[in-house]
């Protein structure tokens, strides 16, 4: 963990070994009318060699997290 502010952001480090690169994952929480906006955000990819390893964490967020969540 890197940062816990409570019910407004959560920050971890993640290294995969696919990536080999330690990049920062923070969720970000924002109160809105109808319940609670969800800002993810990931980042430190610069040092990233294998662009088919960034599109390959781009959709797993999008097609097993996010879709988890939504329901």
């Amino acid at each position: 963990m890197r940062e816990i502010v409570p019910l407004q952001k959560l920050v971890y480090s993640f290294k995969a070994v696919a990536a080999k690169v330690e990049t920062l994952v923070t969720f970000g929480l924002e109160q809105v009318s109808n319940g609670t906006r969800l800002i993810l955000t990931h980042s430190g990819w610069e040092g990233l060699a294998e662009q088919s390893v960034f599109e390959m964490f781009e959709q797993g967020w999008d097609s097993q997290f996010l879709d988890r969540l939504r329901r």
